[in-house]
């Protein structure tokens, strides 16, 4: 289960990784606006970001306490949905 977790914390850590360099080009690169992933994928992209990196980092939280295994999922999905809450709140605003 370590490495379920620790798998998708990977795609997770590296989707964000990418989504920085490619906002960082939209933004210096002139004519390079359209790979922005805000515009492109925009809040429910960055909420799949979000969703797989607290359910990595909660899932591989809960696989180190006493508790059955089973509760590791349910604290993913929990952790998955809270930090899509936090990213939804403190996250960038699209202004429209």
């Amino acid at each position: 289960m370590t490495l379920f977790y620790g798998l998708i914390l990977l795609l997770g850590a590296t989707l964000a990784g990418v989504w920085l360099v490619m906002v960082a080009l939209s933004g210096s690169v002139d004519g390079w606006e359209h790979v922005n992933p805000e515009l492109t994928w925009g809040e429910r992209g960055r909420f799949v970001v979000a969703g797989l990196i607290g359910f990595g980092m909660a899932g591989i939280s809960m696989l180190y306490t006493t508790w059955p295994e089973f509760l590791s999922v349910v604290g993913g999905i929990v952790g998955a949905a809270v930090l899509i809450v936090v990213s939804r709140y403190f996250g960038p605003t699209t202004s429209a």
